[in-house]
C-alpha cells in the first residue's frame, strides 16, 4: 500500500470563526485540525460528485443570502481579505486533497486560500445547524452534513441552469 504523504497549508480565519470551530471541536470530542481536515474532505467528495463544481462560488454567496430567510447565522462568506484581523491555522492535507482543492479553486476562479476558508466557514455554520452546540459525534453527524453540502451545491446548480436559459 502506498501512502500518499501530506502537506501543511494554512487558513486564515478572524478570532470570532476560530473561537467557533473550537467551540464545535471541543462538543464534538476532537481537535480543530481533525475538524477542518474533516471538513474540507467531506467538501471535496460532494464537489467531486457535482455536476458542475464551478459553481461553488455562487453556491456560498446565495447559501449567505438565503440565510436570513431561513433564519440561520449570516455567514457572511468573503471571496477577499478579512477586514477584521486573522491568524493562521495549519491544516495538513494529502497532496490528491491539496490538487483537488486547487482543480476547484480554479475552476470556481478563486484561490486555493478562498476556497478552503469558505469550506471550513460553511462547515462550522451547517454543524452548528446540525447539533444545536450540542455534545455530537462527527461521524454520527457526517451523513447530515453531507447532505446539507449537496443542498447548497444543488441550489446553485439549479440558479446556474437557470440563468443559462436566459443567455
Amino acid at each position: 500500500m502506498i501512502r500518499e504523504y501530506e502537506t501543511q497549508v494554512t487558513v486564515k480565519l478572524n478570532d470570532f470563526r476560530i473561537a467557533r470551530l473550537d467551540s464545535l471541536a471541543k462538543l464534538g470530542t476532537t481537535n480543530r485540525h481533525s475538524l477542518m481536515q474533516s471538513i474540507v474532505n467531506l467538501w471535496l467528495n460532494v464537489l467531486a460528485s457535482s455536476k458542475i463544481p464551478h459553481v461553488f462560488y455562487m453556491a456560498i454567496v446565495f447559501r449567505d443570502l438565503e440565510a436570513p430567510a431561513k433564519r440561520l447565522t449570516r455567514s457572511q462568506q468573503d471571496f477577499s481579505e478579512s477586514p477584521l484581523p486573522t491568524k493562521s491555522l495549519p491544516i495538513k492535507l494529502t497532496e490528491s486533497a491539496i490538487g483537488k482543492i486547487d482543480g476547484f479553486a480554479n475552476k470556481s476562479n478563486i484561490t486555493r486560500h478562498q476556497m478552503m476558508k469558505n469550506m471550513i466557514i460553511t462547515g462550522i455554520d451547517e454543524i452548528d445547524v446540525i447539533t444545536d452546540f450540542q455534545p455530537f459525534d462527527y461521524y454520527t453527524i457526517e451523513p447530515q452534513l453531507h447532505k446539507a453540502f449537496v443542498h447548497i451545491m444543488r441550489q446553485a446548480e439549479k440558479m446556474f441552469e437557470v440563468g443559462m436559459k436566459f443567455k
